[in-house]
This record gives structure tokens, sequence and C-alpha cells, in this order.
């Protein structure tokens, strides 16, 4: 090996050194949303509607509610509630999440927590998850090893004018079997817009261009 290649080698050594050492201390920095406390309100099935500091665990279809400091938590499953809202100072935007009656694993349906990133025609919702993603090392120095991280991750979900919830499993096909006649149309719009559907943003402007179509004449 020469002296030039051993010193990329050497340097590409020191920085993914650098980079396992960071890996933990960026993974306990990082916070989710879920794992916070938002100020916000949620409305019961009954009607009443509470205001306070809210948290979600949305796998597990829970709402944690504070109304006064001094209070414990109040948890709410989603078979009480109807819709909440929070302000998410980690986007800076209002979220809004509905109780809605699903089957996700094959079983009867029933309330669960989905948030709406698009409202209309064809809606779509989301349910986020937090997973643990493995970051194995570069082969070129070490067998085995390397560090985990956390990452937020999403679900997601078209829900139809007849109240039918659908998941998504992110094939192009499946997108534009749901835009039907208009599918042609939106194809393009993806093409033109460069558009990913894969990503959350772009999935939403997606969505949102298939009901404009319909918004407008013809």
């Amino acid at each position: 090996m020469d002296r030039l290649t051993m010193r990329q080698s050497t340097t590409k050594m020191l920085l993914w050194c650098i980079i396992l050492s960071l890996g933990p201390i960026l993974g306990y920095a990082q916070r989710f949303p879920s794992e916070i406390w938002h100020e916000g309100k949620v409305v019961l099935l009954k009607g009443d509607t509470l205001r306070g500091q809210l948290k979600y665990q949305i796998e597990r279809d829970i709402v944690e509610l504070v109304t006064h400091k001094s209070e414990p938590p109040m948890a709410l499953t989603s078979r009480k509630i109807l819709y909440f809202e929070i302000f998410d100072v980690l986007v800076n935007r209002f979220r809004y999440f509905y109780a809605l009656p699903a089957s996700l694993t094959g079983s009867y349906r029933v309330p669960r927590l989905f948030e709406v990133l698009h409202e209309g025609r064809l809606s779509l919702l989301a349910r986020e998850m937090i997973v643990v993603q493995n970051n194995p090392a570069n082969a070129n120095f070490w067998n085995g090893g390397g560090f985990t991280r956390k990452i937020l991750t999403h679900d997601y979900y078209f829900l139809y004018d007849n109240g039918e919830i659908k998941k998504f499993e992110g094939k192009k096909k499946e997108l534009l079997q749901q835009m039907k006649r208009k599918a042609p149309l939106v194809d393009a719009y993806i093409k033109e817009n460069k558009l990913k559907y894969d990503r959350m943003n772009d999935l939403t402007r997606i969505v949102a261009y298939y009901n404009s179509l319909y918004n407008s004449k013809g």
C-alpha cells in the first residue's frame, strides 16, 4: 500500500471513529414529538373539551393530558376521544388527530388514532412510530460492530367518503389506482414536480392535487 492510499485509509478511519463516538450522543439528544408535552386540547365523544398539556402514544392509542401542573396526567384511550389537536413546537405548526374506527390487524374495527395530513374527497392519514435503526460499521475497517439510533417513521392510510380506511403500502401503482380516471394527470404532476410518494410532504401534495382536480371545473 503506497503512502497516499495509507493516508486516505487513516483519514477515513478517523472520520468513522468520530461518527461512531457521536452516534449515541446525537441519538440521546434527538427529541421526537410523542416524547414531549404539547399545548393543545382534546374533544371527548361525550362532548367535553379539555385543554392543557398533551402527550400522545399513537401505537398504544392513548393521549395523556395535564390540565393543571399540580395534577397527575390523565390517560385517555381512543375509545373516549373524538379528536385532539396540538401545537408541535418541533415543527412549529398545529397538528390534528382523530379517533376513527379501523381494522389495522385484520380483526374487527376499533377506534384508532390517526393524524390528518390532508382532508378531502380522498383524505390522507398517518400513524407515526419510533423504530430502532441499525447502522453497521464500515466493513473496510471492522467486521461487525456499529451503532443504533432511533428514527421517526410513518404508516400512511387513505380515508374514503364511505368511512373505509385502507393502508397505503407505498407502491406507485397502488397510489395511482386510488386516483382512477385522474391517474394520468396525477402521474404527470408527480413527474413534473419530481415528487416521492414515500415522503410525507410529497405524498400530501399528491393527494391535495388529486382533490383539487375535483374542486375545479372539469
